[in-house]
């Protein structure tokens, strides 16, 4: 499962969307977390390395490496996915609804004492964040008007659905600690070869529409998520490439 940095690039990504066949297509499907998301219980615990690369004008500005760490746990009766990351000079702990995906608990710490911690209460968002170990704490408590998920963890709502060639959805997303709701589009646009360890898989490719574009590649087994590649209007590219562990 997928991870709380994102995005993505590889020039040769852009010659295969180019040649790509499009699927037929569909007008999207407005997916909030919820019982769409029933794939969900395909998701088992594992272990993953992601590597991400940033680059700006074709040239690399950046190279970081996080470890994703998916479990099963129950909280009052509820059963819910356990997410443990760790970067260089972050940890970040989610709780998520298992079968719908619905965020219980985001808790993002910073190496520098900067935090965000925030709970959902169906729209409502409530927690604080500090941009660091200096600044002051500033209380969070705002009305999102919808179902939503983390923007960095998107992948894990795509990879739940019933997804086939021509497929759509639109579906909410929020950057924990910033009050707006942005709703993206993805569709799936075709299926090829992926590695996954020693094998060779079919992968779900995807495109992202919104604010910043980008293009998945999903599988229907760990790691999941394998490839992810976020271009933003300013043309700095972030590249995720996710391989498991355990």
């Amino acid at each position: 499962m997928p991870s709380a940095s994102i995005r993505a690039l590889l020039s040769g990504a852009l010659l295969l969307l180019c040649a790509a066949r499009p699927g037929p297509v569909q007008e999207p499907e407005t997916v909030v977390p919820g019982p769409a998301t029933a794939r969900a219980a395909l998701y088992e615990p594992h272990r993953a390395r992601v590597e991400q690369t940033v680059r700006k004008e074709g040239t690399i500005q950046s190279v970081t490496n996080f470890l994703n760490e998916l479990s099963r746990t129950e909280s009052q009766g509820e059963e819910q996915f356990h997410i443990v990351t760790h970067g260089d000079g972050w940890d970040l702990e989610v709780f998520l609804e298992r079968k719908s995906f619905a965020l219980r608990s985001y808790d993002m710490q910073l190496s520098n004492g900067g935090f965000t911690r925030i709970e959902l209460d169906g729209t409502r968002v409530t927690g604080e964040r500090r941009d660091s170990g200096e600044a002051p704490a500033q209380a969070l408590d705002q009305d999102l008007g919808t179902l939503a998920i983390p923007s960095g963890m998107v992948d894990g709502v795509v990879g739940a659905l019933p997804l086939r060639v021509g497929y759509s959805a639109r579906i909410p997303t929020f950057q924990p600690g910033r009050p707006e709701v942005e709703w993206k589009t993805y569709r799936v646009v075709r299926t090829e070869p992926v590695r996954v360890g020693e094998r060779e898989v079919q992968a779900w490719v995807v495109e992202e529409q919104g604010r910043v574009t980008g293009t998945l590649w999903l599988v229907d087994e760990p790691p999941y998520m394998v490839r992810w590649i976020l271009r933003s209007p300013s043309g700095a590219e972030l590249e995720l490439t996710q391989e498991l562990v355990s």
